[in-house]
């Protein structure tokens, strides 16, 4: 058997390419190659809008309940935004699905380094530095200039009177930043009329959306799947070790592969055809 015919076992079974393509992730999902990035435009405006917020200045942020499909916002795109305003004492409510979606807590808890196992409204900063407000919570802007006419508690059934950091809160205008999703709608549309900065983070698939937010000045930045997380990171100083990088490094050897193997067959088949007269073949025999 020569390499030709080794060539032509592979073709005639692709499982074989699907192995290699396992083989792949599952060896560089735990790598991290301080790979640099090129930020996008619309990058550079998120980043530029989460380091002008100040210390002691309110954001809210969202952190689009855990479904599947936004699985790699959470974990490779907002951890490390988040952790840059928590250390830098920005102060931040959280919108959340964490009555529904529990996950979401410990996700609050394990980005702002609080053990997974104490209730979030048990620790002392909860009421002056962040608080997690339930949906309901955004409605009130785009329905009521005053956000209790809709609800006046937390997710944890405390009243805003007894959490000083919304405690004063009359609307919108009293958020530096809104940091939302990709699909925007009518959330992004009434906290930019109040002059909120309005950034997202979505899904790679979310581009069609989240791009036409930002052309029309609707989003300031936005980023997009784990690239958009890899190109964060960079610009804050992270240049290994995030999940965003770890997905990174495994996406591009995945990528890098796709790219290598048509070029190998088709170099191969050239090869056999010059010295064998015949390509390589994939059918069965």
């Amino acid at each position: 058997m020569d390499i030709f015919e080794i060539f032509e076992g592979i073709l005639k079974d692709p499982r074989w390419l699907y192995l290699g393509a396992f083989i792949i992730l599952f060896t560089t999902a735990t790598m991290t190659v301080p790979i640099t990035p090129r930020p996008t435009e619309m990058t550079y405006g998120f980043y530029n809008v989460v380091t002008s917020v100040n210390a002691g200045e309110v954001i809210l942020g969202t952190t689009i309940s855990m479904w599947p499909i936004w699985m790699e916002v959470l974990e490779m795109n907002l951890p490390s935004t988040y952790q840059y305003w928590w250390n830098k004492g920005v102060n931040i409510v959280f919108l959340t699905g964490g009555t529904t979606f529990n996950y979401e807590l410990i996700w609050i808890a394990q980005t702002l380094g609080y053990p997974i196992n104490i209730p979030l409204n048990q620790v002392p900063e909860y009421g002056t530095r962040f608080v997690i407000m339930d949906p309901g919570f955004m409605s009130a802007y785009v329905t009521s200039v005053n956000f209790r006419g809709t609800l006046s508690y937390d997710i944890y059934g405390t009243s805003f009177d007894n959490l000083p950091l919304v405690k004063n809160v009359k609307d919108g205008s009293s958020f530096k930043v809104y940091l939302g999703g990709a699909l925007g709608g009518d959330w992004t549309i009434a906290f930019g009329r109040l002059g909120v900065k309005c950034i997202a983070a979505g899904c790679a698939g979310a581009i069609t959306v989240a791009g036409t937010y930002y052309a029309t000045g609707l989003y300031q930045g936005v980023l997009l799947g784990a690239k958009g997380g890899m190109e964060m990171d960079y610009l804050l100083g992270y240049t290994s070790g995030t999940k965003a990088f770890r997905a990174g490094t495994a996406f591009s050897a995945v990528a890098l592969y796709a790219l290598v193997c048509p070029l190998l067959f088709n170099l191969m088949n050239a090869l056999s055809i010059s010295s064998r007269k015949r390509g390589l073949s994939m059918r069965r025999e």
